[in-house]
């Protein structure tokens, strides 16, 4: 072996990698023994009186657990949960934790029942059962991510064509996996041998390593590189941590990373679920209404507050297998202190993040979201504006959430013994000095508190800003984003707004004008817009947008082939192109009608039939050097 004797880091690296490959080796090298000793161990439990257990009955439990099918809610009773698109996933997710619960139960009553004591035998029997439950509850798990009998209610969006196989070889890995975890501590206990021990879990955690990377590789072959990358490190990286935990002997590491990837694979498998019952969430980070009302946006709402949650409480609960296990920043006696200074900072965080998401959520039920133009350009390209506390609740949310956040900070220190007196007076002179240097910044947020406080626009509403106009998609606490209705996006500092012209407060007037035949019986338009303005009062979709119904003006102005008659109506402003469109569309209807005749560009010319005839004479233009064809023509264009 080579002998780093010098101080320096690499040497030190050198002398750990030696120590770790060595024992690696002489693991390895006790591989040839290990089902012998797997086989003494073996016939010393069974050789030690388990109490006339029924080997028939225990074979029945096992294969019950093993073999009991998952799906245990017929297909109509997963359709109770409600309606429209999203009750199938939910009643899937039922009919998955009835059947873990299920299980549970009859493991429960097996080990009960089969395995009492605390001898050998029943020790090794109830780590069997108990086994066999989780892998069950390991592959009904797996299920829910790939839905091999559901593909539409797909967690994970993979192709179908791979979810068969990739299942398979998972369930196969996660059987080596809990197989060795169970019941080789049994033998540990009554007297197997470390080192085959130790051989056998690298050897399994090898076979593991091998069987999830073909499954993730069937299950992305068609997705980009980076994703399936990403699972091979992780991959990766759990069969490194497991075998340094094997060679070392020090598990701390392996129970912190798995429980980090759980809670991940949870949060993530929270938020999908979320998306597919709920909707994705639309750009101003309120949900799409898959399911419609206030069901679409409440239970996004609590979708979200559950992932938070989650990885709130998550990193509380793992915060100690890293900082006192892994790291040791902290000493084990000095966690209880620390744990619950993490945990009240935590605890306040969570509420005002809870309190962001309650104060959305009831903005959204209460006052209802603005809706903006799908896709620029859009046929249906009104908007609905909100209300005043609707723009104002958002940013008030994210007050809150923010002071939260800071004040569970400053708990969480002080509660660590830290003294916050000088950090908060420093971050007063940090926070003066920025004013004073940041002026414009402050200028901005100082103006935009004004714009709101004056209700100069809200969310939804068409604004001219002078410089740029379209309509308001969000207010944050220094700039104002417009919407142009080409599709631009504008974000414009409240400090350099001069002034705004609101286009949908209140009420709106809309004038134009049409060209009609210079001959037109205009009493007949005047009855026919009046009649047309009474109609538009009384539809059910229109009338309750117009304030004024339409009418005639009068002429307008008066042309060389035309009379441009003026009309007008009011409305509300929220739909008033519309309104116009479905004005214009009746006049013309009726118009045509009445034998009502348009304007056109035609020039008609009239001769007085009285006057007789007179020889045609040449034109005193036609250029008599021409030859016949030439002075033909000019004829030919002198009588037109």
């Amino acid at each position: 072996m080579q002998d780093f004797s010098t101080s320096s880091w690499i040497a030190v690296l050198g002398q750990h990698a030696a120590d770790f490959f060595a024992t690696v080796a002489a693991i390895l090298t006790a591989l040839p023994d290990a089902p012998s000793a797997f086989h003494a161990t073996a016939t010393a439990i069974g050789a030690i009186p388990g109490g006339g257990r029924p080997i028939l009955l225990l074979l029945f439990a096992w294969a019950v657990l093993a073999l009991w099918p998952s799906t245990l809610i017929p297909g109509p009773g997963r359709r109770i949960l409600g309606r429209s698109g999203w009750p199938t996933l939910a009643g899937l997710l039922v009919d998955d934790v009835v059947a873990a619960a299920v299980l549970l139960v009859w493991a429960s009553a097996a080990v009960a029942i089969l395995a009492p004591g605390q001898a050998p035998p029943d020790l090794l029997v109830a780590a069997l059962l108990w086994g066999t439950l989780r892998w069950r509850i390991a592959i009904l798990a797996v299920g829910v991510f790939l839905r091999p009998d559901h593909p539409d209610q797909r967690l994970l969006a993979v192709a179908s064509r791979g979810v068969g196989p990739a299942q398979r070889l998972a369930a196969l890995a996660f059987a080596v996996a809990l197989a060795f975890v169970s019941i080789v501590p049994v033998f540990l206990v009554q007297g197997l041998a470390l080192l085959p021990a130790r051989a056998l879990a690298l050897v399994s955690a090898t076979t593991v390593a091998v069987l999830a990377a073909a499954a993730w590789r069937i299950l992305l072959r068609d997705r980009p590189g980076l994703q399936r990358a990403l699972g091979y490190v992780v991959l990766g990286a759990g069969w490194f941590i497991w075998v340094r935990s094997v060679v070392r002997l020090d598990f701390a590491l392996w129970d912190a990373f798995t429980a980090t990837v759980g809670i991940g694979l949870a949060a993530f498998g929270i938020s999908r679920a979320g998306n597919r019952l709920f909707g994705q969430g639309t750009a101003d980070g309120m949900p799409a209404a898959a399911v419609g009302g206030g069901v679409a946006v409440a239970g996004a709402a609590i979708k979200r507050g559950l992932v938070v949650g989650l990885i709130v409480i998550g990193c509380i609960w793992v915060a100690r297998d890293w900082l006192v296990d892994v790291l040791e920043l902290v000493p084990a006696d000095d966690w209880p202190a620390v744990g619950r200074a993490l945990l009240l900072g935590a605890c306040v965080s969570l509420a005002g993040i809870l309190a962001h998401e309650a104060l959305r959520t009831w903005s959204a039920l209460r006052f209802g979201t603005p809706r903006l133009p799908a896709v620029p350009g859009s046929d249906d390209d009104e908007l609905v504006a909100g209300s005043r506390m609707a723009t104002a609740l958002p940013i008030l949310a994210r007050v809150v959430m923010a002071v939260s956040i800071g004040v569970g900070v400053l708990l969480g220190l002080a509660n660590l013994g830290i003294n916050v007196g000088p950090l908060l007076a420093g971050a007063g002179i940090f926070g003066l000095a920025i004013s004073f240097g940041s002026q414009a910044l402050v200028r901005d947020i100082v103006s935009g508190f004004f714009f709101i406080a004056d209700d100069a626009f809200r969310v939804g509403e068409y604004i001219d800003t002078g410089r740029h106009k379209g309509s308001v998609e969000s207010i944050a606490l220094r700039s104002l984003r417009l919407r142009h209705q080409n599709g631009q996006v504008h974000t414009i500092p409240y400090g350099q707004i001069v002034a705004v012209t609101n286009f949908s407060r209140d009420w709106s007037t809309m004038k134009f004008n049409l060209r009609f035949a210079p001959d037109t019986d205009l009493e007949k338009v005047r009855k026919t817009a009046k009649r047309i303005g009474l109609a538009l009062l009384e539809d059910p979709e229109w009338g309750p947008e117009f304030i004024v119904p339409l009418k005639l003006q009068g002429i307008a102005d008066i042309v060389e082939t035309a009379v441009m008659l003026r009309f007008k109506f009011t409305a509300r402003p929220l739909k008033i192109t519309s309104l116009q469109r479905e004005v214009v569309r009746r006049l013309f209807d009726a118009l045509l009608e009445g034998g009502v005749r348009f304007a056109t560009n035609a020039i008609v010319l009239r001769s007085d039939p009285s006057e007789p005839e007179q020889a045609e004479e040449e034109p005193r233009f036609a250029p008599r050097s021409y030859g016949p064809h030439r002075r033909a023509t000019w004829l030919r264009r002198a009588r037109r």
